[in-house]
């Protein structure tokens, strides 16, 4: 029986030192707890042990697995022209909501899984999903039962009365006691994280402006969030306007999701917020999911007032991001994945635009993605980087993505605690590909 890989001559992606080292040798031994890195040196320093198995990766970049931020399991990311209405979503809901129907869905969204793991994602927070599915996921990983990914759950979201998901997507919480029992509720069925919707989302805004507009009270997310840090719970909040970040950065959630354009007083709040768990809270930018409504309203059968919406979501979380990047605001990485035209396996995707459009470097973008993201999640003794004793999560490349970030898309081999998947297979979406290729 192997002990463990041995890894030859591999070119390792320093993220932290924006550097590569070269002619390098990694050692992953296998445990009853999954694979660790065990040693990590210079070819000239390293000898094979015993019944450990020789791979040569001549040359290959080997970095560590990515870390998605802000993920949705429940949807596809398909080319959906908009989120079904009242009725249909009480259809649907009551269809899941059956043995029959939840065995269903968790077949999808374990298949989503396995599409973010071989395209190089290893671990992920699902901020958003039916009937805590993805709690009982979350389990099976965890038991050892399920090679999958990495996972951090909250299970339902929370929101307002006819608010942002609800009421099915999101659970209704109209006053800080109604908040309060939501949280405990989530907590007993054992999230990791409470999420919150303050303000309206694109995905079901019928005027324009509805995506930014508040629409949970500052009283119950202040309950909220006072609640689930009794319970060591984070909370992350979908935020898309300035007003909604004052009202959620106040009572001290811990990420904002998506977020908008900041002034003094709110970064101020990013970097030292006494109520939030850390004392600082995250930015988690989500500009892939803002992008499909600069598609040709031809291709998507998007309304104006999506196209719209999405255009001013795009704008001020790019705004807001920039100012995060010159204030030295934490800066987390999420996809949104289940959005229309945002699939599971094109993480690549974002940290492509963050570089396009945000104007920062793969360096930065790849941090975002691997080390601020374990620490934002409480795992960064785990995960992260390939450092001795973490678990050996990584990715091999063919090219290095600190000059070329579109090497991810194609991953030559991906090892998710040290389990080495060398035959990679995901389905892509043709309309949804060459309708973002679409976008210039």
């Amino acid at each position: 029986m192997e002990k463990g890989l041995a890894l030859i001559n591999c070119s390792i992606i320093c993220i932290e030192e924006n550097r590569i080292k070269k002619d390098m040798a990694i050692l992953v031994e296998f445990t009853d707890a999954g694979g660790v890195f065990r040693k990590i040196c210079a070819m000239d320093d390293f000898e094979i042990p015993s019944g450990f198995r020789k791979i040569d990766l001549d040359g290959k970049y080997v970095m560590p697995g990515l870390i998605n931020a802000h993920v949705h399991l429940f949807s596809s990311g398909g080319p959906v022209k908009s989120m079904p209405g009242a009725r249909a979503q009480k259809l649907i809901f009551t269809a899941v909501n059956t043995r029959i129907g939840k065995n269903a869905l968790k077949r999808k969204m374990k298949s989503r899984l396995d599409a973010m793991l071989t395209s190089g994602v290893t671990t992920v927070r699902c901020v958003g999903d039916f009937l805590c599915q993805d709690v009982v996921l979350r389990n099976q990983v965890e038991s050892g039962n399920l090679p999958r990914p990495r996972m951090k759950v909250s299970g339902h979201m929370i929101s307002a009365t006819g608010g942002h998901g609800a009421p099915f997507l999101s659970l209704a919480a109209d006053t800080p006691d109604e908040g309060i029992a939501l949280v405990r509720k989530f907590a007993g069925e054992g999230v990791d994280l409470i999420k919150i919707c303050v303000t309206g989302g694109v995905s079901d805004a019928k005027r324009l402006g509805d995506a930014g507009k508040v629409q949970m009270k500052p009283k119950v997310v202040s309950a909220i969030c006072d609640e689930a840090h009794k319970f060591g719970l984070p909370v992350a909040a979908h935020v898309q306007s300035s007003e909604g970040l004052k009202i959620a950065l106040t009572a001290g959630v811990d990420t904002i999701e998506h977020g908008f354009v900041l002034d003094d007083e709110l970064i101020a709040l990013f970097k030292e917020n006494p109520r939030s768990l850390k004392g600082y809270s995250y930015l988690v930018p989500t500009i892939y999911a803002a992008l499909p409504g600069m598609i040709d309203k031809g291709i998507t059968g998007f309304s104006d007032v999506t196209c719209k919406n999405s255009t001013m979501v795009f704008e001020g979380m790019l705004h807001g991001l920039k100012q995060a990047l010159d204030a030295g605001i934490k800066i987390g990485f999420g996809t949104d994945a289940g959005m229309p035209y945002v699939t599971h396996y094109n993480t690549w995707r974002e940290l492509y635009y963050l570089c396009k459009y945000g104007d920062i470097s793969p360096c930065q973008a790849l941090c975002f993605a691997t080390i601020n993201n374990a620490e934002l999640m409480g795992i960064e003794s785990t995960t992260g980087s390939i450092d001795v004793g973490k678990s050996a999560d990584f990715i091999v490349l063919y090219s290095d993505p600190l000059q070329d970030i579109e090497t991810l898309k194609s991953p030559l081999m991906v090892a998710l605690r040290g389990n080495l998947i060398e035959h990679l297979h995901f389905r892509k979406d043709n309309k949804v590909e060459s309708a973002l290729d679409s976008i210039t």
